[in-house]
């Protein structure tokens, strides 16, 4: 009898290890609004199986259920007994239609709720660029806009004026060029005639020297023998 007692009671500490926390909302249908509360509520897998412990709940997004991006931590200490909690939306949530909850148990077990709507387009949206952007920035930019194109657009008198002064430099300077490259022709010592000459005469003499001693030692070594 004692056996079949220990036996239930290690197969109920089983089951309840291994019971999964469910989230029972947000839903799929749930849309946060900026300034709005909303609960957030879970539940044991086993009904009527009791909670304990601490949970942390977190607020995640993203399309992709398998590569959800962190956004924020809503509760870092809620005690699982309560099985609800209940979050007051910023007036500045960003827009997303893509927001989701990740609840983790002190085991490091972790459950996800749907994907569901929050927020606002006009306090940007996660995942990509701010919608609106303010008027101050946009009244900037087209100021900085008009500026430049204004620049663009001017007509450069002043280069025009000068266009023919810098011709007649220009051509200054080409005769320079052709002066100072005429003037360093004779200069370049290493690709005159006569060097190449006098290089190809060493040469000449060098091989003559070395076929002259290649015969002194056949020579040699026929009278060594």
């Amino acid at each position: 009898m004692k056996s079949i007692i220990s036996a239930v009671a290690i197969l109920a500490s089983l089951t309840t290890s291994f019971a999964a926390l469910v989230i029972n909302s947000p839903l799929q249908s749930t849309k946060w609004n900026p300034g709005g509360e909303y609960n957030i509520v879970w539940s044991n897998s086993l009904q009527g199986a009791p909670l304990s412990g601490n949970l942390v709940i977190d607020l995640m997004e993203g399309a992709d259920s398998n590569n959800l991006n962190y956004i924020t931590t809503l509760c870092e200490q809620c005690s699982a007994a309560q099985k609800k909690f209940k979050y007051a939306v910023p007036s500045d949530f960003p827009y997303s239609r893509v927001y989701s909850i990740r609840i983790t148990d002190e085991d490091g077990n972790a459950s996800y709720s749907p994907q569901f709507q929050g927020g606002s387009p006009t306090n940007g949206n996660h995942g990509g660029q701010a919608v609106q952007q303010s008027s101050g920035n946009q009244s900037g930019g087209s100021q900085s806009g008009g500026s430049q194109g204004g620049a663009a657009n001017q007509p450069a008198q002043g280069n025009n004026d000068s266009g023919s002064g810098n011709r007649d430099q220009g051509s200054e300077s080409g005769s320079n060029a052709k002066d100072d490259s005429q003037d360093a022709a004779p200069g370049s010592v290493g690709n005159s005639p006569k060097n190449n000459t006098s290089l190809g005469s060493i040469t000449r003499s060098t091989q003559s020297l070395g076929m002259f001693m290649l015969v002194t030692m056949v020579l040699f070594a026929a009278m060594s023998f």
